[in-house]
């Protein structure tokens, strides 16, 4: 079972059981790529993909095998580009450009799709590939894609581009195109901040712009962080600063830009998410207490004022009007 054309979006992953079914599948995602078993076992593949505008990504788990491109087939004209890979499990070889790197769980690369790359699976693996137009990644990172560097480790900026990556391979069929593009470029800007030497750039985009990105992709991680984080009642912008690597002078400065400062910020994300959570009907029985707490409250009766002042309602009377 190897429809791909089925597959965007796909209402399960497609499980594929041999190997012949496998290349069929892979050569139709990413032509030009040309996988070839390391022994007889039996094989399964699944793979799952989406194309929401400018998002392009696949998840594929499979057995060992190799998977080279040369450049020769004429098919990997079709749909030049990179893809920005995230390895979820199992261990893999990646050969480009003279660089040779190990790709663990939890570790990202970039491979550039228009020059001679080569994927050694020593052991069933699983991937997601986002897949990022050349010209695109080419100018924002200095004319060329930059190959044989690995994100890893539990570093902040590191920890969102996965979960970026993770929740878009989970949740790209519910977004529509101008979120999907929005998404890419943000995670363009993400992986430029994160690979270090990168985040100024040698190529066409200017001085202005090329600051303006990277203090996007920064007010990204801020927030990103802000979010995996509302819970902490300690949870301020002095820790935030600290946390993701700037100083609170420039914290203040990226969030005055939008016209508010990170602790405004900070309290509207609690307040909405405890709204959301309020009115959720599976959290009906709920204590409200535990909602305020679980917002990063350390107060009720402040959660309760604060509340009431955005909405109009105390949390009780949101509730029961929901």
């Amino acid at each position: 079972m190897h429809d791909i054309a089925s597959l965007s979006p796909p209402t399960k992953p497609k499980t594929i059981q041999s190997f012949s079914g496998w290349r069929d599948a892979i050569q139709e995602l990413f032509p030009g790529f040309d996988p070839k078993p390391h022994s007889g076992d039996p094989f399964e593949a699944r793979v799952s993909h989406w194309m929401v505008g400018d998002l392009d990504i696949a998840d594929m788990h499979a057995g060992r095998c190799l998977v080279a491109h040369d450049r020769l087939h004429q098919r990997a004209a079709m749909r030049p580009g990179c893809c920005l890979i995230l390895q979820m499990a199992g261990e893999a070889q990646v050969e480009q450009a003279n660089h040779l790197v190990s790709l663990r769980p939890g570790d990202l690369t970039l491979v550039d799709g228009t020059r001679p790359v080569r994927f050694d699976f020593v052991q069933p693996y699983r991937q997601i590939s986002v897949r990022l137009g050349h010209g695109s990644v080419a100018d924002r990172f200095g004319g060329s894609v930059p190959v044989g560097e690995i994100l890893s480790g539990s570093d902040i900026m590191t920890e969102i581009i996965r979960g970026m990556i993770v929740s878009l391979s989970t949740g790209a069929m519910d977004l529509d195109a101008p979120k999907a593009n929005l998404l890419v470029t943000n995670l363009l800007d993400l992986i430029g901040t994160a690979i270090p030497g990168l985040d100024g750039g040698n190529g066409p985009v200017g001085a202005d712009e090329d600051g303006e990105r990277r203090s996007g992709a920064e007010l990204l991680l801020v927030k990103y962080f802000i979010e995996r984080n509302l819970s902490q009642p300690d949870l301020d912008p002095r820790s935030i600063a600290q946390e993701c690597g700037m100083s609170l002078r420039k914290l203040y400065r990226l969030f005055e830009d939008e016209g508010t400062t990170p602790n405004q910020w900070l309290i509207e994300r609690r307040l909405l998410e405890s709204r959301r959570l309020l009115k959720a009907p599976q959290n009906r029985s709920l204590p409200i207490g535990n909602v305020a707490m679980n917002t990063g409250f350390s107060s009720f009766s402040h959660f309760s004022r604060s509340y009431k002042q955005r909405f109009g309602l105390s949390p009780k009377e949101d509730r029961l009007s929901a």
